[in-house]
């Protein structure tokens, strides 16, 4: 509910808000339908478990708005978190646009601020800055392969989302990279506008082989 509640409640209110219930056993079904009767911005997609590559995939097949925006259940955002990104699409019409994290522990919070460069990004920058390191430099320096914190032109994430859904590490990185290789342009702006949850029982920090 949290998340929810931190996406309905935003400063910028022309978006819709698709939640998608990948089989869940607990009450998350329920409360997501509960919020769709009191906001018409909302719709809920009820699916068999699949995971979340499969998830997502069904999200975007029903969206409709021009730019993408994912928050992950267990997470949430700054009341500003569109509305900075619509400042930018505004201005600059960016393919991707990004933007800083906190990552939320359950005694402190810390920001994570983007570790590349700011502002706009042509096609050329993108190939001469984020290229060399949108897989991993020599040094370790990486561009971050999260999908939060991110907003991507629908047409763009559509076609690279289609990712094997046997995928459950390194999803996000499967499509962001791919994302990024094919935009024209990019912004990155300094905000820390996303709660990153960290939770040591999540799946990422339960890595295991086949």
């Amino acid at each position: 509910e949290q998340c929810i509640l931190s996406i309905i409640n935003q400063t910028f209110t022309n978006f819709e808000l698709i939640l998608v219930d990948d089989g869940s056993p607990d009450g998350c079904p329920q409360i997501c339908d509960e919020y769709a009767v009191s906001d018409s911005r909302i719709k809920v997609i009820h699916k068999e478990n699949g995971g979340i590559v499969s998830a997502r995939q069904a999200g975007v097949d029903v969206a409709t708005g021009e730019y993408i925006v994912c928050v992950d259940g267990d997470d949430w955002i700054n009341p500003e978190y569109p509305s900075k990104f619509v400042e930018v699409i505004n201005q600059y019409s960016p393919d991707v646009a990004c933007c800083g994290a906190i990552w939320a522990y359950e005694d402190k919070e810390t920001r994570m601020p983007p570790r590349v460069n700011l502002g706009y990004y042509d096609r050329k920058r993108i190939e001469n800055e984020i290229f060399p390191i949108l897989i991993e430099r020599d040094d370790g320096v990486y561009f971050s392969p999260s999908l939060w914190g991110k907003v991507f032109r629908r047409e763009i994430y559509q076609q690279q989302q289609l990712v094997d859904t046997i995928v459950n590490i390194g999803e996000d990185g499967a499509c962001v990279k791919p994302c990024v290789y094919h935009s024209q342009s990019m912004y990155v702006m300094n905000d820390c506008l996303y709660y990153y949850r960290q939770n040591a029982s999540s799946m990422t920090k339960k890595r295991k082989a086949f």
